[in-house]
């Protein structure tokens, strides 16, 4: 390696180490704590056809400890003062004591896979269902799926997005069950994702 390549290569490191948002690991995710549990609570799935991605989903439980630090992170990003990141903590608390939560980074090659909240009879090819001991059947469906918006700021949260991916909200009725299932069922296959 010459001297040129070798203080490049040391340029590029210290320019990363320098700034503070910056901060990666090998994997290529940010080092922060945020991104250490998201990545512990992130489930992966994808089919790969002879010519396409017939789907890449990567699911996340959101826990209370993962909540909490997507606003400690949020908050020193953006300098929140202390009422806002309460305000913005309260909330989160609030919605996760009402939902079990689920955010999903999903592409599909097909645009008709792509889509998890279309709920048309005729053309839905995705639903999500959650595994319960609350309900008869042991199967609770999502209440709401709700697409968000892609920017620079959802794929540093959330790194594993591209820019052919969508990411969504996934939401269910808040369940006493300890261990989360969640069963994605579609024309193209069964997808369970598990937390214990």
């Amino acid at each position: 390696m010459t001297l040129k390549i070798r203080l490049l290569l040391a340029f590029l490191i210290l320019g990363f180490m320098s700034c503070e948002h910056s901060r990666i690991t090998f994997g290529g995710w940010p080092d922060t704590p945020y991104h250490k549990t998201l990545q512990s609570q992130t489930k992966y799935e994808r089919l790969y056809g002879l010519d396409k991605a017939l789907y890449e989903t990567y699911i996340t439980y959101v826990t209370p400890q993962l909540a909490e630090e997507y606003v400690n992170e949020y908050a020193r990003i953006f300098s929140l003062n202390d009422f806002k990141k309460e305000t913005m903590m309260a909330e989160r608390k609030a919605d996760l004591e009402k939902y079990d939560e689920f955010m999903v980074v999903h592409y599909a090659s097909e645009n008709d896979n792509i889509r998890l909240n279309n709920q048309d009879p005729k053309t839905v090819v995705w639903k999500f269902f959650l595994k319960t001991d609350d309900t008869s059947n042991g199967m609770v469906e999502a209440v709401e799926i709700n697409n968000t918006q892609l920017g620079t700021q959802r794929k540093y949260f959330y790194p594993h997005m591209n820019e052919w991916a969508r990411l969504y909200r996934v939401r269910f009725p808040k369940t006493a069950t300890v261990g989360k299932t969640l069963v994605m069922k579609g024309t193209v296959r069964e997808l369970t994702f598990v937390w214990k």
